[in-house]
């Protein structure tokens, strides 16, 4: 149990409900437990280019980037983004605050770092009608002209935020970051007047379906960015991989959802085994889908058995489930008519 549902508001009503809202319409979800690091100066690139997975060099003003945490042997053990604000200044976006202290290891004497964390407040609106209810309250047309992975300096009703357009549900939307609470609980009220507040177990859902990786599950696993299917946005790994991280169907008691993973990983899975990382039900599939690990010769059309015996009738499926081809965020915004 546990996973992001321990992040914020649980739900506000029903979050399959929340989640199917998001998908044909638009959802607002609090994304403030998130941490928040400012690093600039000369040598922040640098700096960056010590700690995180990616080569950011030829990154320039305006972009975001995703990236990876890794440890000495090469496990991923956190995802993060970055948003390069200036050209001396990049904003650093990860799940949890006490992976700021790895970041902190690497500052050398040509740059500064800030923990802005306590009081950065983080609004995910997301959904096709986003653009349209968003641009009810700042400048359309700019909003419009940003690109996936792309951010800008915007005033939303007289307030100065920080506007991205990415996710974490696999739809078009936008992240909003304010730099203080007070105007945090402004921007969060106007949007709550325009778009339905959706809680933790919605997100939870709609990026199971969508196939991203949560800071608290699958980063538990000590699996490499190859095995976690995150490899074009690591330059190193380790040997060859020995697990997959699959999608996949099933049956669960209700006892067993929202499901993350143990606090500590006790054993990889044996052949013919899934461990599971994350699952929760679908409104797409009508019952559970979910995330977890197999060996990575495993012949996805054989049955497979989770040794906790909480899931059952296990079917490996498309990761992603929702939006396979990773097209949709891409695609023509759906104007509001509501």
């Amino acid at each position: 149990m546990g996973g992001l549902a321990d992040f914020g508001v649980a739900a506000y009503g029903d979050p399959l409900e929340e989640a199917r809202h998001c998908r044909q319409h638009c959802a607002l979800f609090d994304f403030s437990f998130m941490a928040r690091g400012k690093l600039q100066g000369p040598g922040a690139l640098g700096c960056l280019q010590g700690f995180q997975s990616r080569d950011l060099g030829a990154m320039r003003q305006g972009q975001i980037r995703y990236s990876l945490l890794t440890d000495s042997a090469a496990a991923v053990v956190a995802d993060l983004t970055v948003w390069k604000i200036s050209s001396d200044r990049y904003d650093i976006y990860l799940g949890k605050r006490e992976d700021m202290l790895t970041i902190k290891e690497h500052i050398p004497s040509t740059a500064v770092f800030a923990d802005l964390s306590e009081n950065t407040r983080v609004f995910s609106l997301q959904g096709p009608a986003s653009l349209s209810v968003l641009s009810r309250l700042t400048d359309g047309r700019r909003l419009r002209s940003l690109e996936y992975f792309q951010q800008d300096s915007f005033e939303v009703a007289g307030t100065h935020c920080q506007i991205g357009r990415l996710g974490y549900t696999g739809e078009k939307g936008f992240e909003i970051v304010v730099d203080n609470p007070v105007d945090g609980d402004k921007v969060w009220s106007m949007l709550a007047e325009l778009a339905a507040p959706a809680g933790m177990i919605a997100a939870d859902i709609l990026r199971i379906e969508a196939g991203f990786i949560l800071f608290l599950n699958e980063c538990r696993a000590g699996c490499t960015a190859r095995e976690l299917g995150l490899g074009q946005f690591c330059l190193s790994g380790r040997g060859n991989p020995a697990y997959r991280l699959v999608c996949f169907t099933a049956t669960a008691a209700a006892d067993a959802l929202p499901w993350s993973s143990p606090r500590q990983i006790v054993r990889a899975p044996a052949p013919g085994e899934i461990l599971v990382t994350s699952a929760s039900l679908s409104p797409l599939v009508d019952h559970v889908l979910g995330l977890g690990l197999v060996r990575w010769d495993h012949d996805d059309t054989l049955h497979l058995v989770d040794p906790k015996e909480k899931f059952r009738q296990i079917e490996v499926v498309n990761r992603p489930f929702y939006d396979p081809s990773k097209s949709l965020p891409r695609q023509q915004w759906v104007h509001d008519h509501h």
